[in-house]
Formats: structure tokens, C-alpha cells, sequence
């Protein structure tokens, strides 16, 4: 061996080193970084998918209350004119009742047909 191959490399096949340099290492920290806000939207991307899925149900629920109440306040409000009814089928068994002391029956009806319903 000569000194001249003293100070060559014993293996010229062998791939130089990467040792990273700090631009390298601050391009992997802001790819990390980047990839975790990526993470992060799919996250809020859910759950914001779940946020309108969970008001679309409720505005459902909302309306089908809704048309409940509705169909309670017109109950409430034929209450009234059974009330009238009574009251008026009342006055004239009294006043058929003064008149000829015959009672008086009146029918009223407690169910609705299908076809009154629509």
C-alpha cells in the first residue's frame, strides 16, 4: 500500500452519509406541523358534519312539534263551541223542560269521519 491510498476511502461503493442540515430539519417540522393541522380539519370537517346532521334532525323534531301544537290548538279551540253546544242544549231542555216537562236528548257526536279529517 501506498500513502497516497492511506487517505482514500476503503470503500468507494459505500452511499454518502445524510446527516440533515437545519433547513432540512425545519422543512420536516413544518411538514409534521402541517400534516397535524391537516389532521386537525378532518377532525373539525366530522365534526362539523355531525353538528349539521344533529340540527337537521332537530329542526325535524322542531317541526313535527310544530304541527302537534297546531293540531292541539284546534282541538282547544272546537272546545269552545262544544261548550256552546252544552250550554245551548242546556237552555233549551230548560226552556222544552218548562214548556212541556218532557227531557231532551242530545247527541253529540265523539268521533270524526276520515273524510272531515283532510
Amino acid at each position: 500500500m501506498t500513502t497516497n491510498n492511506l487517505f482514500q476511502p476503503l470503500f468507494t461503493n459505500q452511499a454518502p452519509v445524510n446527516i440533515p442540515t437545519a433547513k432540512q430539519i425545519s422543512l420536516q417540522m413544518r411538514l409534521q406541523e402541517k400534516q397535524e393541522e391537516y389532521e386537525n380539519l378532518l377532525i373539525l370537517k366530522k365534526t362539523s358534519q355531525e353538528l349539521v346532521n344533529y340540527f337537521d334532525a332537530l329542526a325535524l323534531k322542531i317541526e313535527e312539534l310544530n304541527n302537534g301544537c297546531e293540531a292541539v290548538a284546534m282541538v282547544l279551540r272546537n272546545w269552545q263551541t262544544v261548550f256552546r253546544s252544552l250550554v245551548l242544549s242546556e237552555e233549551t231542555q230548560s226552556q222544552s223542560q218548562d214548556a212541556n216537562n218532557i227531557p231532551t236528548l242530545t247527541l253529540i257526536p265523539t268521533s270524526v269521519n276520515p273524510s272531515e279529517e283532510s
